[in-house]
């Protein structure tokens, strides 16, 4: 397909936003140049609003995080202290399994929460461990959970990694 009338030209997802919602508009207007001169109003005026949706759209198909993305983040990020496994691995953090819906300072096998994790009250939900990981001792004064993942981007992906984390 070559981009003429009627053939879609759609974005890959790895283009970006930006790239994404300006191939789009691109396209759009391309159509309403050729529409334009047959005298097509009702359509044509449908091709405006579409070169308007553009940005929408792109925001829509990129707004589901990679939980590929987040699971590459937790392991370089988080995998040092905290296990992702049945058994074993580090345990200087809690074992991140069953952790979305769990409260906060609660893992029985793991006995190195500070008092102020423990007494928070938290229950890890995704709002939850969005604004903690943000900042843990902001959140939590007192915690010794030392780190946060600014980055908007890598932290909900991370988050979505960690709710598909099942305790069997």
């Amino acid at each position: 397909m070559n981009g003429g009338i009627g053939q879609r030209k759609w974005p890959i997802r790895k283009t970006g936003l930006l790239n994404c919602a300006n191939e789009l508009s691109m396209q759009a207007l391309s159509l309403w140049s050729q529409l334009s001169m047959s005298g097509f109003r009702l359509l044509s005026v449908l091709v405006v609003a579409a070169a308007l949706m553009a940005p929408m759209l792109c925001v829509a198909a990129d707004s589901s995080p990679s939980i590929e993305n987040g699971k590459a983040t937790f392991n370089t990020m988080c995998n040092v202290c905290h296990s992702t496994q049945k058994t074993g691995g580090p345990n200087e953090g809690p074992n991140m399994l069953g952790l979305v819906g769990r409260p906060a300072g609660s893992q029985p096998d793991f006995g190195k929460y500070s008092p102020a994790l423990k007494a928070s009250g938290l229950t890890w939900t995704v709002e939850t461990l969005d604004k903690f990981l943000i900042s843990p001792m902001a959140m939590v004064p007192g915690t010794i959970m030392p780190m946060l993942i600014p980055d908007d981007i890598k932290r909900r992906e991370v988050i979505a990694y960690l709710a598909t984390l099942k305790k069997e």
